[in-house]
């Protein structure tokens, strides 16, 4: 510390590391005091420097000081302090924010009507879709301390966050998704998985998903949620009442209890333990390891259940199968539809829409052409028959060509005519088994192994014991 006293009556003592000083006025005899001009030609004296937030403060202690020029005032100045800056963080844009809560906690006000099942606790972004901006730090004002030396900020922390897979940034710091999938922000890192990872249940926690990429649930899929991927969806545990669509394959370690209200639209192949109470379509392959009761399906391919059996239900079968038992020993009604593929029936029936249209049109722009030729103006008509003339033409090719993708499903429809199910042990009484030309009921049991399928007389037959023909199933 740093004392200066001189006979004009100011004592300055200055602290060592320079954050204040003091300044002592007087005393002085009472017509004497200190005059401003003295106060500052000794500060700069002992080296301080004139601080401009020093002012109020040196002017109110001269004024105490006149006021009692025989008594000590202190007046106490201090350093301008450094101004901090502002450390750098994540803007993210509007609706992708990970770190804000999707889930609204509690029942609603009596006023609103919150779907808590549509409401969602992840992010899906697109590739190509940005997601917010790394913030660079902005730094802080130097200060200065009592004898005019700066006085550095300290620094200004960087965004605490790092840049993971899925994720890019460039130069100005704004970042992009890489890939679709779903943005996650934990432990300062930045990332996008293509895969859905739903450790636990698909239920209010969640809410319903909608995701491109595949889905993989440990849980289970709780009554009235949806699931929703482009890709393939896998779960650990069971279906209840649920909607689920898949662009690609289902795969089900526990089962599918559908209740008989919730669906079913897969788009390859579906894989389960067992099926109770399911309903909907399947465009690939049905593995079952155990039972399929009260199920109402439209497969596209086969079915393969060799150590389950069928009970009660309707399933479609477009290709062949095979099954443990099917029916029960009580009758269970139970329908089977062998060698149908309702989707391709249905491309069918609009293709022969498609067509019916272009017939239709083709036919409006002949009879325009032909009051243009019987007009007493044909030849200055010339140009607009030129014109049906073509587009004639264009519909009779484009007819032509949905006339051959027709034949091509009509031919593919026929060869499934021939598709067989196999029943390895037991067939029972109550099966009705329907193929494009006939129906018929099992009236009997009988033992497996056994072949249904449709003869070449178009009846519903069966085959037995190693047989390579078809008798009727009613004769048996």
């Amino acid at each position: 510390m740093v004392a200066l006293v001189d006979k004009t009556g100011v004592a300055i003592r200055i602290e060592d590391d320079g954050s204040a000083a003091t300044l002592l006025l007087g005393p002085r005899p009472p017509h004497q005091p200190v005059t401003p001009g003295q106060a500052l030609e000794a500060m700069t004296a002992a080296g301080l420097a004139p601080l401009s937030h020093w002012a109020q403060a040196l002017a109110q202690g001269v004024s105490r000081h006149r006021a009692a020029p025989d008594q000590r005032v202190a007046v106490q100045l201090t350093r301008l302090e450094p101004q901090a800056g502002q450390a750098g963080y994540v803007l993210w844009r509007e609706g992708v924010d990970p770190t804000v809560a999707r889930i609204i906690p509690g029942s609603p006000a009596e006023d609103e009507r919150i779907d808590f099942y549509n409401q969602s606790r992840f992010v899906f972004v697109a590739r190509g879709q940005m997601l917010g901006r790394v913030v660079d730090p902005v730094p802080g004002t130097p200060g200065t301390d009592v004898r005019g030396a700066v006085v550095a900020p300290a620094d200004a922390e960087p965004a605490a966050v790092t840049i993971a897979d899925g994720v890019a940034v460039d130069a100005s710091g704004t970042m992009t998704a890489q890939v679709d999938g779903v943005l996650h922000f934990e432990n300062v890192t930045v990332r996008v998985e293509p895969v859905l990872e739903i450790p636990g249940d698909v239920d209010f926690a969640t809410g319903n998903v909608a995701f491109k990429g595949d889905v993989h649930v440990g849980g289970s899929v709780g009554d009235l949620f949806k699931v929703s991927s482009d890709q393939h969806v896998e779960v650990g545990g069971t279906i209840e009442a649920a909607d689920v669509t898949t662009g690609g394959s289902l795969t089900v370690r526990g089962g599918i209890a559908g209740k008989e209200k919730g669906w079913l639209n897969i788009g390859g192949d579906l894989a389960a333990r067992y099926l109770n109470g399911a309903r909907g379509r399947v465009a690939g392959h049905v593995w079952v390891g155990r039972e399929i009761d009260h199920t109402e399906l439209e497969i596209t391919g086969g079915l393969q259940a060799a150590d389950g059996r069928i009970v009660g239900g309707s399933l479609t079968l477009g290709g062949d199968s095979s099954v443990g038992e099917l029916g029960s020993p009580q009758g269970q009604a139970t329908l089977i539809h062998l060698g149908f593929q309702p989707a391709m029936e249905r491309q069918a029936d609009r293709v022969l829409a498609i067509m019916a249209r272009l017939r239709r049109r083709a036919k409006v722009r002949k009879k325009d052409l032909q009051r243009l030729s019987s007009g007493a103006r044909g030849e200055a008509n010339h140009p607009r028959a030129a014109s049906l003339l073509r587009e004639i033409e264009q519909l009779h090719a484009r007819r032509r060509c949905w006339a051959e993708d027709l034949e091509r499903r009509r031919l593919e429809l026929a060869r499934l005519a021939n598709t067989e199910l196999t029943v390895l042990r037991t067939l029972y009484p109550g099966v009705t088994i329907v193929t494009p030309k006939a129906r018929a009921t099992v009236a009997h049991e009988q033992a497996g192994p056994v072949m249904l399928g449709q003869t070449r007389e178009g009846t519903v037959g069966i085959k037995r014991n190693g047989r390579s023909t078809y008798e009727h199933l009613a004769s048996v």
